[in-house]
């Protein structure tokens, strides 16, 4: 049994203002990029509430608000889809009073939404902005978070809350922060787990089957490509990852020892994993593959000189 996930990876952006082209209607559509405070593990996000145990300090602001408020009306004005760094509860505050709580068809993005509260969510539904959550901080810094936001650190990546609005959201890594592991956010999402064992915010746990939308048919929704990708369907690109277990079907703690055994881009297989050697992992595979192709393509070279080589010489001959 063999299971079909459609393929659609959400990577942020590499540069602050990184512009890339979508179709929105009949329209153009780019994509800026806007920073608005910090990391919640580095004290450098902006909270409405101090940090744990450093008095009145909340992290700061990188904008003024009349700053953030001219940005986003730039954006508006050039129909641009705005993905927003906001960390903090604050950071998101600012962003949405910069939106003044008005609906745009642009779909902007929060990025990171980390301390983002469930009570500012409807806000989010309301502008139509989504949020992305990197929900892998929960086991990479969560145990980092319990010492630094205390009781605040149980609502962190507020997922569950954002499914009960029926409020679209994606997931990602921020790569390079950590290595783009989708099936291990998926875990992060369903667990909940620091690295310490400790569970964070049980009420936001999601199932496997939410946690899937999240990197596939809510992620193409975000960047305006649901009618070519998401999800299985006719019409569709068949971009598709085939995976040897259903994440739907196993334990939660076997999710992130799946393994994907072949990757299909536009229906042609660009990679199979069907290969692997004794103790061989997916990464190792795609390495030696690499070099066989090199390895290949030099026996190419080295086959079509020495036919040149020889032509020359006949040729010298007569």
């Amino acid at each position: 049994f063999f299971f079909i996930l459609s393929l659609f990876f959400f990577f942020k952006q590499k540069t602050a203002y990184e512009i890339s082209a979508c179709l929105v209607g009949s329209e153009m559509c780019i994509r800026d990029r806007l920073f608005l405070d910090g990391s919640p593990q580095g004290k450098t996000a902006w909270l409405s509430k101090p940090y744990e145990n450093s008095g009145d300090y909340c992290g700061y602001p990188i904008y003024l608000d009349s700053d953030v408020k001219k940005f986003v009306d730039m954006a508006i004005n050039d129909k641009a889809q705005l993905l927003t760094h906001c960390n903090g509860d604050a950071a998101s505050n600012q962003l949405l009073d910069a939106f003044n709580d008005q609906y745009t068809p642009l779909r902007p993005v929060m990025i990171h939404s980390q301390t983002l509260r469930p009570d500012q969510l409807p806000r989010l539904k309301s502008i139509g902005m989504i949020p992305s959550f990197f929900i892998a901080h929960i086991y990479y810094w969560g145990d980092i978070h319990r010492r630094n936001l205390g009781q605040r650190a149980e609502s962190i990546s507020c997922v569950h809350s954002a499914l009960k609005l029926d409020l679209p959201y994606t997931f990602h890594q921020d790569t390079p922060v950590i290595e783009p592991n989708m099936l291990e956010t998926i875990w992060c999402a369903v667990k909940r787990q620091t690295k310490n064992g400790v569970t964070l915010g049980t009420d936001e746990q999601i199932s496997v089957y939410n946690a899937l939308k999240g990197v596939t048919i809510n992620a193409a929704y975000q960047y305006f490509e649901e009618h070519l990708k998401g999800s299985i369907k006719e019409g569709k690109k068949a971009d598709l990852l085939i995976l040897d277990r259903n994440p739907c079907k196993v334990a939660i703690e076997e999710i992130r020892q799946i393994k994907i055994i072949e990757t299909i881009k536009d229906g042609i297989t660009t990679v199979s994993y069907t290969h692997l050697r004794a103790h061989e992992t997916g990464r190792n595979l795609v390495c030696r593959l690499l070099l066989e192709k090199k390895k290949i393509q030099r026996t190419k070279i080295k086959k079509k000189n020495k036919k040149k080589s020889l032509r020359k010489e006949k040729q010298r001959k007569h």
